[in-house]
């Protein structure tokens, strides 16, 4: 695919709008001045040993301001560095992280602290949780430390010796504000703390597993690349250990199964060996799955509605969906549930933009009494609560680095493939159809001599270049149509002059019309902000050339956590 960033050379597109009051542009909020943070990393007075270990956290900060995500993870970073670090130094970086999106929600200091940094203040916007493994001060030290600087914090803090390597489920939390006295108010919508998409990364161990599973299933049949193939292996089954703790045990079906599965397909030929391979993986994937349902926070919440959703007359299982070579042009919204889905979280093999997804959607007239025939009632009230507030007329763009996840609340969103163009692109084959036309209409601008020798053989190059890239993609923007014409040899009045020519007789795409897929017989469509009332992230990527493209095939895992009434 032609590179997004070319559109760098380009005027904000006119389709590229802003509603009042919305998010604000992650290009508009420029990254916050490293200067304060350099100088304190670059001290004279401290020792070579002492700046390299500040310059690691200078790193990380910048790259969290960067390249947001829910976590912010200093677990590797030097302890003494970490308590030097001011919080004037720091305050711009957390201002940045605590008002993108995703905002920060989870910290993880390094191990064996004595004090808690006056730093971590600046993140309380947002802040969730804290982890600091092997703390070794004082009760008496936290509790004067934290209503000195932090009087009221709301946030979860895990000072436990931490989870062995290999475990499948999260270590002990303390809950500081329980344990210590500190008082708080928690929501009775435990609900909202999951209700926005987490973006995390798995530690080394449980990434290299998910790897090596993800290698091994698409290696264990062929399958055509430009079609694409996802496999239902397996799942696993939210239980009670023998101990009371919440665990993941493994099924022997998958809790999903496609209903028009054709057991004479590739597909269904392929995927006995696929299931081997999760026979043989699936406890590299349950560590990876439960960590990252720990870091997204829907373990806390299974945990506190335990009674309900664990004890109760419900199952809570965990569908494994590997997915490679998932079409690019599949970019409709939707939301992925056909009655059951609760949460999802996706797993990327590769960096790339992750989901395009939006906020509070509107449900069709009778969903919500679906629901509340079809999941758990505590579940279903929470989603109720959260929709009442209006969407926010954003569709979200993050980006995703190697084996990151991107979780979300099934019912408290929509999302989409992202679609790597403004609205308005024009189709590619209704451009290549049109060319011809085109060019002759202009063509009174140029001599003969002109026309057959320059712009000719120009126009011929790019259609060429256009015809590459669909496979891939159906669409190509204005701008970047312009752009093509220029380096193919022509001026930029030329260019212009031949796509404003080409721009009337164009079918153009807009996946944004305002509707979502619900993909459950009866109800069509969930209703989202449209034009004007709709800003895309994508479009502040696309003019500032952040957006990036398709690097090869899309190959992620999917997991669904579902909710089923037990069989009697």
């Amino acid at each position: 695919m032609y590179p997004s960033s070319t559109s760098n050379y380009l005027p904000h597109s006119p389709t590229s709008t802003r509603p009042e009051n919305s998010a604000p542009s992650i290009q508009a909020a420029q990254l916050p001045d490293s200067a304060p943070l350099r100088a304190w990393a670059s001290n004279e007075r401290v020792k070579p040993e002492a700046s390299a270990a500040r310059w690691e956290i200078v790193r990380r900060l910048e790259s969290a301001a960067a390249s947001p995500t829910s976590e912010l993870n200093l677990g590797n970073c030097d302890r003494q560095a970490c308590m030097d670090l001011p919080a004037s130094v720091v305050r711009a970086h957390a201002m940045k992280c605590t008002t993108s999106e995703p905002p920060t929600s989870r910290l993880i200091l390094p191990p064996g602290l004595k004090n808690v940094p006056v730093w971590i203040a600046e993140f309380k916007a947002t802040l969730g949780q804290v982890t600091a493994h092997h703390f070794v001060g004082s009760e008496q030290t936290i509790r004067t430390d934290l209503k000195f600087f932090w009087p009221d914090s709301k946030t979860t803090w895990d000072l436990s010796p931490g989870a062995t390597e290999n475990a499948a489920k999260p270590s002990a939390t303390l809950d500081m504000e329980r344990q210590l006295d500190v008082q708080t108010v928690l929501s009775n919508n435990a609900l909202r703390a999951v209700a926005r998409p987490y973006i995390g990364e798995l530690d080394e161990s449980a990434r290299a597993g998910l790897e090596c599973f993800m290698d091994q299933v698409r290696d264990a049949s062929p399958f055509d690349p430009k079609k694409g193939i996802d496999y239902n292996l397996g799942g696993f089954k939210m239980v009670r250990s023998h101990s009371g703790e919440l665990e993941l045990l493994k099924l022997a079906t998958p809790p999903y199964a496609e209903p028009d599965f054709d057991p004479d397909s590739l597909h269904a030929r392929a995927l006995p060996k696929a299931i081997e391979v999760f026979d043989a993986l699936h406890g590299t994937v349950q560590v990876a799955v439960w960590q990252a349902m720990s870091k997204y926070g829907i373990v806390d919440y299974f945990k506190g509605h335990a009674t309900q959703l664990i004890d109760g007359p419900w199952d809570i299982l965990v569908n494994i969906n590997p997915y490679f070579s998932r079409s690019p042009k599949a970019i409709e919204a939707h939301r992925d549930t056909e009655g059951e889905n609760m949460f999802l979280m996706l797993f990327y093999c590769k960096a790339g933009m992750g989901i395009e997804y939006q906020l509070r959607h509107k449900n069709p007239k009778g969903y919500l009494q679906y629901m509340r025939q079809h999941l758990p009632s505590v579940f279903v009230d929470e989603v109720e609560d959260v929709l009442k507030e209006p969407a926010d007329g954003v569709a979200y763009a993050p980006t995703i680095e190697p084996w990151n996840f991107i979780a979300g609340c099934d019912e408290t969103m929509v999302h989409s493939t992202p679609f790597l163009h403004h609205r308005g692109a024009f189709f590619l084959k209704s451009v290549l159809n049109q060319m011809d036309a085109s060019l002759e209409d202009c063509s009174a601008a140029w001599t003969a001599e002109e026309y057959c020798g320059r712009v000719l053989p120009a126009a011929g190059k790019v259609r060429e270049q256009l015809k590459d890239v669909m496979s891939s993609d159906d669409c190509v923007d204005r701008g970047e149509l312009e752009r093509l014409l220029r380096v193919a040899g022509l001026t930029a009045p030329e260019a212009a002059k031949i796509v404003e020519t080409l721009a009337p007789s164009m079918r153009t795409k807009d996946p944004f019309d305002g509707t979502a897929g619900v993909g459950i017989p009866g109800f069509h469509e969930a209703k989202v902000p449209r034009g004007k009332k709709l800003h895309r992230q994508m479009s502040d990527r696309l003019d500032a050339g952040t957006a990036l493209p398709n690097a090869g095939p899309r190959d992620y895992m999917r997991v669904w956590i579902m909710a089923r009434r037990k069989q009697e």
